[in-house]
């Protein structure tokens, strides 16, 4: 999902991305679900209660502290 493109500064937000803030994006492309999808798939023990979609992550880890080790 894009949330806003700024043409004039080349600046494109995205939600959730795994990057660096200020990364530069080499390349976007839309989602096809019939490549993008996967239908059957298996979560690691230690995730299975960590939300599905990242659209519910925000709420998820705000409400529940993790460690990256930070």
């Amino acid at each position: 999902m894009i949330i806003d493109v700024d043409v004039e500064k080349g600046i494109v937000t995205l939600p959730w991305i795994d990057a660096f803030d200020g990364t530069p994006i080499l390349d976007l492309k839309p989602y096809m679900p019939v490549s993008d999808r996967i239908r059957d798939y298996k979560v690691a023990e230690w995730l299975v209660d960590w939300p599905e979609w990242m659209e519910d992550a925000a709420e998820f880890f705000a409400e529940n502290a993790t460690d990256f080790g930070e």
